[in-house]
């Protein structure tokens, strides 16, 4: 995870990391709002749009990644 412009994040993030606080961004796709923080609801690459102050999360993969059982 690396810091952008402003010290926002940018890079992979995981669901339910702290992207922004609601004051300064709306979530957009893949965000959501809780408790006032906009958190990733999607692992994937975080894009912070600064004209619209809205912060989205795309798709690292088209497909979910599952838990795969593990050795016995």
């Amino acid at each position: 995870m690396s810091r952008g412009v402003k010290g926002l994040r940018s890079g992979l993030v995981f669901p339910g990391d702290k992207l922004a606080v609601i004051e300064e961004f709306l979530n957009g796709p893949g965000a959501y709002e809780e408790d006032g923080v906009v958190r990733s609801a999607e692992l994937g690459d975080v894009k912070f749009d600064l004209e619209r102050r809205e912060v989205r999360v795309s798709k690292r993969t088209r497909t979910p990644i599952l838990p795969v059982e593990g050795l016995d």
